[in-house]
């Protein structure tokens, strides 16, 4: 469906906001992916169609669900087109106006970046699968939070808006219905942030950087994995409160010290959770490092190669390097890698890709 505009003054605005600030993408880009998402063939049929309907509501005129619809689709496609973070197109194109002049808010961010999962496959399949919903059952009694599956067996891990809950395999439990797909709390909310002379440095649970704010009021998004030393003159939220880091009132502290310092949308690391699905990490320390390589690698089957890559030995098969690959990660790395795992009565039990040659590792009755 296109998107009709009297007025291309807010497109040409957003693509050149979003070619200056993500890295390796030229403006004549932005503009092609922006029209195809719009529902054009490319920039020319956008140029030439723009205006040859009535205009489309705009954002402050539509639902709230089909103004998140909207920009879902919109930064889901413009990511593939340029192979970018979707995660980075959000956060830019939102300070844009290419669509209207609605305000987002934090919700719209965080139900946006959810779906923007769910609508790539990456949350919500069904069964005892990574990104699929689960839950823990104790005794008849549910144990944590409702969640993403981040791992199947010895333990079973599930990732919730707290945070990760370890499970013997037996008591995990795929969920029959699919829940709303969520941020987790600490991939976004700040667990305290340090002063210095010039800036102010929001930090995360594992006292990695979140937000920079100059004495100017600008506003830096920086990557987790920069050096960041917190100190012992830092202010932790939880200790103001005098409550859990993640309670509701520490969470709301956190988040109003954002908005009073002109924070808005989510720092890089509130995509971090696609990187842990993929790469099985169940600590935030890890999934930094493994964020990392993520974003180094760009293509988002490579982090999980790159992890076999380190422990190929040469089996001379084909005369090629092989790997073999354990447990859970199997099923990760045939999905990463847009594969099938066989039938039944003949599965995958190897194949051949980037070079490696990959060997299921054989289980033990």
């Amino acid at each position: 469906m296109r998107i009709y505009s009297n007025d291309d003054r807010r497109f040409l605005s957003a693509a050149r906001h979003v070619s200056k600030h993500v890295a390796v993408v030229k403006l004549s880009s932005v503009q092609e992916a922006l029209s195809r998402a719009m529902g054009y063939r490319d920039f020319y049929d956008f140029r030439l169609e723009h205006k040859g309907h009535q205009a489309s509501p705009l954002d402050q005129e539509i639902s709230e669900i089909d103004f998140r619809k909207r920009w879902v689709k919109i930064i889901v496609d413009v990511s593939i087109l340029l192979d970018s973070d979707d995660g980075t197109i959000q956060y830019y194109l939102s300070q844009t106006r290419l669509l209207g002049d609605r305000k987002w808010t934090l919700d719209d961010h965080l139900a946006i970046r959810a779906q923007c999962w769910h609508a790539q496959g990456i949350v919500g399949p069904f069964g005892r699968t990574f990104g699929g919903f689960g839950r823990i059952i104790e005794q008849d009694t549910q144990l944590g939070d409702d969640g993403y599956i981040v791992n199947v067996g010895r333990p079973s891990t599930i990732l919730g808006r707290s945070g990760f809950w370890n499970c013997a395999d037996y008591e995990l439990v795929p969920l029959q219905n699919s829940i709303d797909p969520f941020v987790p709390y600490s991939h976004y909310i700040p667990y305290g942030y340090k002063t210095e002379i010039d800036r102010k440095i929001y930090f995360g649970r594992e006292y990695f950087p979140l937000w920079i704010v100059t004495g100017d009021g600008k506003v830096d998004r920086p990557n987790p994995w920069e050096e960041f030393h917190v100190g012992a003159d830092a202010v932790w939220f939880n200790t103001i409160t005098g409550e859990h880091f993640l309670s509701s009132q520490t969470r709301q502290l956190a988040l109003q010290s954002l908005t009073d310092d002109g924070v808005s949308g989510l720092p890089v690391f509130a995509n971090a959770t696609p990187t842990i699905l993929k790469s099985g990490a169940t600590s935030l320390s890890v999934t930094v490092d493994e964020l990392k390589k993520h974003y180094q690698y760009r293509q988002s089957w490579k982090p999980t190669l790159a992890k076999y890559a380190n422990r190929g030995k040469s089996y001379g098969i084909r005369g090629k390097e092989s790997v073999i690959v354990d447990g859970n990660d199997w099923d990760r790395l045939l999905k990463d890698c847009n594969l099938e795992n066989g039938t039944s009565s003949d599965p995958c039990g190897y194949f051949e890709f980037g070079g490696l040659h990959f060997l299921r590792e054989a289980s033990v009755n």
